[in-house]
């Protein structure tokens, strides 16, 4: 940000300065945003895909106009239907780590349960039959969120959050280990150790940088008059977002019973942190 103040040439101020400076371009008490997200799918589990609500308390509001810090909550509450299969050499690794040293009938229906999961899961839909199988996943992520120019040079925004995933396992309806073959879905949760996330406003760059003159009026013909009467102004709540998500298995459950009472240390070891990367598109404020 300090290369594109001096390539343009803006007057020297202090940061102090500009965080006191009393802007009609101010930021809110609150953010908020709707977004879609789609991440890769890691060796052990699927990725965040789908729709997701973000919510934030801007605490830099009350020291300065011009800047965003705080803390920030995310929530995806809708599973979707996205199938998972596990890849042969995690089959190949789970099998051979696969034991059971529960006497409890319900502890190794529970295990049983995985193992056909890993084994025989398909897509829901699979003409094939209805057999266990990962369908969709929810999460929650807190942390905290900086922006220092949010309303200049694209309103670049860095998060740190941490949380929890949570698979629906579908399939499971008549299996009498599992709270008495009742239950049409079961759900099993991952920890979110960290997550990195970094946004941008790509429609908001030209907007109060040197470039707002030239480029974008050569971008968009005839339309920047309109954009300085702010009637352009709701596109700068599109952002778009890279994220990196470190995830922990070494403490999942499947209804209550822990993964590592029936998986050797070697496969909890190989297999128990999952990394993923994802993009995310935004409409909201910040």
């Amino acid at each position: 940000m300090l290369l594109i103040g001096f390539i343009c040439r803006v007057p020297a101020q202090s940061y102090r300065n500009f965080l006191t400076h009393d802007s009609s371009q101010q930021n809110s008490y609150m953010t908020g945003a709707v977004n879609v997200l789609y991440s890769q799918d890691g060796k052990s589990g699927p990725g965040g895909k789908g729709y997701s609500l973000s919510v934030g308390i801007n605490v830099g509001r009350f020291f300065s106009k011009q800047i965003v810090f705080g803390a920030t909550f995310d929530l995806k509450i809708l599973n979707g239907q996205w199938g998972y299969k596990y890849s042969q050499t995690y089959k190949s690794d789970f099998n051979k780590s696969f034991k059971i040293n529960s006497q409890s009938p319900s502890d190794s229906g529970r295990a049983n349960f995985m193992y056909d999961l890993v084994n025989t899961g398909m897509d829901r839909n699979n003409s094939s039959g209805y057999r266990p199988a990962i369908d969709g996943n929810t999460f929650y992520e807190y942390g905290i969120m900086f922006s220092p120019f949010p309303n200049k040079f694209g309103g670049f925004l860095l998060k740190a959050q941490r949380g929890s995933y949570s698979y629906r396992i579908a399939g499971v309806y008549g299996n009498k280990y599992i709270e008495g073959g009742q239950a049409d879905n079961l759900y099993f949760a991952s920890d979110i150790q960290y997550r990195f996330e970094l946004s941008f406003k790509p429609l908001a760059f030209f907007r109060n940088t040197c470039l707002s003159n030239s480029a974008y009026s050569n971008f968009i013909p005839h339309r920047k008059i309109e954009y300085e009467k702010h009637k352009l102004e709701f596109l700068d709540a599109l952002s778009v977002s890279v994220y990196y998500e470190r995830i922990s298995y070494q403490n999942s459950e499947i209804d209550g019973y822990k993964l590592s009472s029936f998986l050797n240390p070697w496969f909890m070891s190989k297999y128990g942190i999952d990394e993923y990367f994802g993009v995310k598109i935004s409409f909201g404020i910040y």
